[in-house]
């Protein structure tokens, strides 16, 4: 039967009717989300028909959801650092650095093209203590593919172009010599946000081109876990963050705008936060619960990086 998302919900209260209504409670960088918490015999509901549609070259619409994210998360868990520029003879504070890794031959092999892109970044975990990316691959004017990759360490230019030419030497695509790669921290950005979503969404700059196959854009295992976490409220306490929320509401922004809220707002609490909004907030759960996403993400995971370290056996090799 086809129901919609309102009767649903009342036939799941009827269901567990008696017991406490729970509400998942999440944390995002940008925003607070709260959704209603089914239990285990309750969860038809929430399935979704399958759907198998292919999307060649371009994001469909619930990657560009989880892409952008990706950045606000990798963006919220970034540190200001400094750089210098010679420009303006003096360092200059970054966070987020963007480079771009090529091909010198017309390499059209998308899958190769990913595997390769994967053993550089097994490589710069060691190397350069790569924790956090999202990287995103791009069709170039004469088809090739190359992909452009956000990461919050400093890593050298010298160092990456090395690097990724010694990778593809060893796969007959390059020489050691060849100028395949770019980095640059975005340093001059008003908005960091706003300009890499645009930067990494913008289809507008390789229309015409031959569409990527397969995969597009991918990032961190810690980025892609970040943002599971939840507190389980009842309705009452849903109600009362609602009032104190309410000038963040995005139904309530959309409605000022004279449109009407999508439906899944209508089940859904959803609040748009300014930067600063958990830092202010006391302490509480909800303040302890992002925090904690961050430090997870911040956090330099030795035994993973250097298992060797933490075993009995000894090894003198340098990883390189």
């Amino acid at each position: 039967m086809n129901y919609t998302k309102n009767s649903i919900l009342e036939s799941t209260k009827e269901k567990i009717e008696g017991e406490r209504l729970n509400w998942k409670l999440m944390c995002r960088p940008n925003a607070l989300i709260a959704c209603y918490s089914a239990k285990k015999h309750d969860i038809n509901w929430r399935k979704k028909p399958t759907r198998q549609f292919i999307w060649p070259g371009r994001l469909s619409t619930n990657a560009r959801r989880k892409l952008k994210q990706s950045i606000r998360w990798l963006i919220a868990c970034s540190s200001t650092k400094q750089v210098f520029e010679k420009r303006y003879n003096k360092k200059i504070p970054w966070k987020i650095n963007m480079a771009t890794l090529t091909f010198k031959e017309n390499l059209q092999d998308d899958n190769q093209g990913r595997k390769l892109l994967s053993q550089w970044l097994e490589m710069a975990k060691y190397r350069f203590e790569l924790k956090q990316y999202v990287w995103k691959a791009e069709p170039q004017q004469r088809g090739a593919i190359h992909f452009h990759l956000m990461t919050n360490v400093y890593i050298p230019h010298a160092e990456l172009n090395y690097t990724w030419n010694r990778l593809l030497r060893k796969n007959k695509l390059n020489n050691i010599d060849d100028n395949s790669t770019d980095i640059h921290a975005v340093t001059e950005a008003k908005n960091l946000e706003a300009y890499l979503t645009d930067y990494m969404l913008n289809d507008e700059k390789h229309a015409g081109r031959r569409p990527i196959q397969g995969r597009l854009w991918g990032c961190s295992h810690g980025i892609s876990q970040a943002g599971k976490k939840f507190l389980l409220i009842s309705k009452k306490e849903l109600q009362a963050i609602s009032e104190d929320l309410q000038q963040y509401s995005l139904a309530a922004k959309i409605r000022a705008e004279g449109k009407e809220p999508p439906e899944f707002l209508k089940f859904t609490g959803y609040w748009i936060l300014p930067e600063t909004y958990y830092k202010q907030l006391p302490e509480c759960e909800l303040k302890q619960q992002y925090f904690e996403e961050i430090t997870t993400l911040r956090q330099k995971q030795q035994k993973e990086l250097f298992p060797l370290l933490t075993s009995n056996v000894s090894c003198a090799s340098d990883v390189t």
